[in-house]
């Protein structure tokens, strides 16, 4: 009888520890199956999908005309882009989430480069130089990085900074990268203070634009 109790006991803590480790098995199945879940979410998640109000605010202004030089000393108006949207970006070297989002800015570029939108990027001493007026040093460091990265897209000089100066009366550049759309009527569309987060995402601002 004892032997048969024992063997009914062992066979009990047997039985809860399968049970058990059944369980702790199903929840980490479910866990994985949850985590999987939320993978495929953000994954199916439209980057296109935009909110005004989060992810821009609208501007409708018209455009001041200005000229720039590029990185080999050409002359650029921002006129010579009439016809086009405009996707025009303050940045800098320093600044980790302009440097993240430029590699889809040269997607942008070499995808829209003879269709209609152009990538600016705007490079003013200021900023670059987080309050010094050094202009030989900021266009070093500038030209150095973009070399280096081999963008193509057209990198212009704000050297006295006066380019944004304007722009921060039109919208505070208080951050930075800080992208101005423009139509092309020449009217200042939106404004985003903050990286894109892919390709996808710029052209559903320029689409925006077209509108």
């Amino acid at each position: 009888m004892k032997k048969h109790t024992k063997f009914f006991i062992m066979l009990m803590i047997i039985v809860v520890m399968m049970g058990l480790i059944a369980c702790t098995s199903g929840k980490k199945d479910n866990r994985d199956k949850d985590m999987e879940l939320d993978q495929q979410d953000n994954d199916n998640k439209d980057t296109a999908d935009l909110l005004e109000g989060y992810d821009y605010l609208v501007i409708d202004e018209p455009i001041e005309d200005f000229e720039l030089k590029d990185l080999e000393g050409n002359i650029v108006k921002l006129s010579d882009y009439n016809g086009k949207v405009v996707f025009l970006n303050f940045w800098a070297t320093w600044c980790p989430p302009c440097k993240a989002e430029m590699p889809h800015m040269q997607e942008l570029h070499h995808e829209y480069v003879d269709k209609d939108a152009a990538v600016l990027a705007i490079s003013s001493t200021n900023i670059e130089l987080k309050g010094g007026d050094d202009v030989k040093r900021a266009k070093g460091g500038v030209s150095k990085f973009i070399e280096r990265q081999k963008y193509t897209f057209p990198v212009l000089l704000d050297e006295d900074s006066h380019i944004a100066q304007r722009y921060n009366q039109i919208y505070p550049l208080s951050g930075i990268p800080t992208t101005f759309i423009i139509d092309k009527e020449g009217t200042i569309r939106y404004v985003r203070v903050g990286p894109f987060i892919d390709k996808k995402q710029m052209e559903a601002f320029i689409k925006l634009a077209q509108e």
